[in-house]
């Protein structure tokens, strides 16, 4: 059984960013995820803030069938009022 050994990369060096510059960053993370409702530590606010986004999907996924639905019955009816015009 042949032998496998770890190839080796070569990696360009990574950007070293100032620890003041990171400290910020983090800190506006935070910032950010204290005023989400789905980060947020009481179960009922973190528990509407998922059914909030369910309920947006959902909104999105039902209009685009709807709209879906309403073209294929607007082009059935054109379709259909051709026909009869040639009948």
């Amino acid at each position: 059984m042949p032998t496998t050994k770890k190839k080796t990369t070569k990696r360009a060096p990574a950007k070293k960013a100032g620890s003041a510059s990171l400290e910020k960053r983090v800190a506006e993370l935070e910032q950010r995820l204290n005023g989400s409702w789905v980060h947020s530590d009481n179960f009922w606010r973190r528990a509407f803030g998922v059914f909030g986004h369910y309920m947006a999907a959902h909104l999105a996924i039902v209009f685009a069938f709807f709209a879906l639905m309403l073209a294929s019955v607007v082009l059935a009816g054109a379709l259909a009022g051709v026909i009869s015009l040639f009948s």
